[in-house]
């Protein structure tokens, strides 16, 4: 199969595009206001980048399919999975005042945001591919496996963006993690919001994923 026509070759393409726009889009911004306001979502795709990186691995790399290289990688590959999601919710960043007009700044985050969710759910359903196929061709656990990672994902994403912890701070503070965990899971004046943005969020990503993925019937429809 030509490179140009292989479909993890064109997801990439599909991720890069709008990463382009949104950083050509944030450096026109710079040399027109002189302010670096939204610089961090260079970074921000970066992390967006590396579980796409680790699933292009896990699917392609032959070593990959021994368990002691895979499942540690697939833990990796869960840990940093919000960071794809997480740009949409950098909107939260948006503001009416600032030294570029708003439309422009919310092109921008969306392009960003994009990228990401794309980087994200290309992952997704590569890894999901794995998981079906390592479980012998079991579709439902591969949804199964999907929702999950989606509402854990939603979880961390609320993790890293109000109670601002990183993916990094599994190995660097585990404690004051574990203990964060435990006191937004359990906590009465915590809770609404833990389980309230992990749920509704969730279920977007959810939508997001599965609703692309629907074909419409390909039977004619026979008029009278």
């Amino acid at each position: 199969m030509p490179l140009h026509r292989h479909p993890v070759f064109r997801s990439l393409v599909a991720v890069g595009f709008p990463a382009v726009l949104g950083i050509f889009l944030l450096i026109g911004r710079y040399f027109t206001t002189g302010s670096t306001m939204f610089f961090f979502l260079v970074w921000n795709l970066f992390l967006a980048g590396i579980p796409l990186a680790l699933a292009v691995f896990l699917r392609f790399s032959n070593r990959a399919q021994k368990r002691w290289i895979f499942y540690p990688t697939l833990g990796a590959w869960l840990l940093f999975l919000p960071n794809a999601p997480y740009i949409l919710t950098d909107l939260l960043h948006l503001r009416t005042k600032t030294a570029a007009p708003v439309w422009y700044d919310l092109t921008v985050i969306l392009s960003f945001a994009w990228s990401g969710l794309l980087a994200g759910y290309y992952s997704l359903r590569w890894i999901q591919d794995l998981i079906v196929s390592r479980f012998r061709g079991r579709v439902w656990v591969g949804w199964s496996f999907a929702f999950l990672t989606i509402f854990a994902s939603s979880y961390g994403i609320y993790l890293g963006r109000f109670l601002r912890w990183n993916s990094w701070d599994v190995l660097n503070a585990p404690g004051l993690l574990a203990q964060d965990i435990i006191h937004s899971l359990t906590l009465g004046g915590e809770m609404l919001k833990t389980y309230g943005f992990t749920l509704s969020f969730g279920m977007l990503l959810m939508f997001m994923y599965v609703l692309p993925q629907l074909r419409p019937s390909s039977r004619k429809v026979h008029r009278a």
